[in-house]
């Protein structure tokens, strides 16, 4: 497998989101099944560069099949709170404690789902 284990500040930052999420009201964490394959996904992007399914899985050699790993970025997770956790968690890392977080879209059209790739 080209991607083997992920790396260990990977593995340290989805326990601490996992941690994080269920510290909230909501209280519920992350399976193992879906922290492994966010650790996956994390290394895949920073070693491949790009962010595909296909690539994924041919760089998994098999250990994640291109449906197993698009059926879970659909399964049911609290991405909003994902986002949330997620920036609070690199925010209390660096010390920042003010500023202005701006996600721009500029020119690009939704697709069918409201997402702007």
């Amino acid at each position: 497998m080209i991607i083997g284990n992920p790396f260990p500040f990977l593995i340290n930052y989805v326990n601490q989101l996992s941690d994080a999420m269920e510290n909230t009201k909501n209280g519920t964490g992350m399976t193992g099944a879906r922290k492994k394959w966010l650790m996956f996904c994390l290394t895949a992007i920073i070693v491949l560069n790009c962010i595909c399914w296909r690539k994924f899985s041919r760089a998994s050699f098999g250990c994640f099949s291109e449906a197993l790993l698009s059926w879970q970025a659909q399964s049911p997770m609290t991405w909003e709170l994902l986002l949330l956790v997620s920036v609070n968690l690199v925010l209390k890392h660096f010390a920042i404690t003010e500023g202005l977080l701006l996600l721009d879209y500029t020119g690009k059209k939704p697709d069918s789902n409201g997402f702007c790739g």
